[in-house]
C-alpha cells in the first residue's frame, strides 16, 4: 500500500490500540486523530478493502465504525466471481444492488434485487457516497431464497478477521 505513489499523500497508517470485546466487531480504536489529520467521515482501509469510516476523532486517535457494527448501514454493489475492480478504469456495467446492513458480528447483504443470477463466492464492493469509491468487503457466503419474496438477502464472507487486525490505512476524503 505504501508504494503508491499518487495515494501516499492521503494515507495515513495508523495501528489498531483497542477493540471493545464486549461490543466486539462494532469498532476499532486507532493511534492517529486530529494530529495527524485525521477526520470525521475518512475511511480506513487494508490494500483495496474496506475496514470501516472514522466516526469519532479526538486529538492523537480515532474511533472506526466496522461494517459488522449494527450502526452500519452501506449501499453496495453485487458482481460475478471473475471480476477485476482493481484497475483505475474499472467501471460496472451489470451488477446487482443493495444494502450492507452489521448485525452484532456478522454483515448482511439486504435488499438486493431479484433479478439476476445471485451465487456464492459473487464478489461484494461498496458503492456508497460516505466512502466515494470501490472497496471490496467481502464475498457472498450464503444466499436466503424466499420465491415468494421480492427482494433477496444473503450473508457474507469477510475477508478480513478485525479481532487480529493491527494496522489500517486512513484514506482522506470520505464523508458521514
Amino acid at each position: 500500500q505504501l508504494g503508491f505513489e499518487n495515494e501516499k499523500k492521503e494515507l495515513i497508517l495508523a495501528e489498531v490500540l483497542f477493540q471493545d470485546w464486549a461490543l466486539r466487531d462494532e469498532s476499532l480504536l486507532v493511534n492517529k486523530g486530529e494530529k495527524e489529520g485525521v477526520n470525521q467521515g475518512d475511511v480506513a482501509v487494508v490494500g483495496d478493502m474496506y475496514v470501516g469510516i472514522v466516526t469519532e476523532v479526538y486529538e492523537n486517535n480515532s474511533k472506526v465504525r466496522l461494517p459488522t457494527s449494527r450502526a452500519s448501514s452501506l449501499k453496495v454493489m453485487i458482481l460475478e466471481k471473475d471480476i477485476d475492480f482493481t484497475n483505475d478504469n474499472f467501471e460496472p456495467a451489470n451488477f446487482l444492488s443493495g444494502v450492507a446492513v452489521g448485525q452484532a458480528n456478522v454483515l448482511r447483504i439486504e435488499n438486493i434485487e431479484n433479478r439476476g443470477s445471485l451465487e456464492k463466492g459473487y464478489v461484494i464492493l461498496t458503492n456508497d457516497q460516505k466512502v466515494g469509491t470501490y472497496l471490496y468487503l467481502g464475498n457472498v457466503l450464503t444466499v436466503d431464497e424466499d420465491p415468494t419474496a421480492t427482494l433477496r438477502s444473503c450473508s457474507v464472507e469477510l475477508p478480513i478477521d478485525y479481532s487480529n487486525l493491527k494496522r489500517v490505512f486512513i484514506k482522506k476524503g470520505g464523508s458521514i
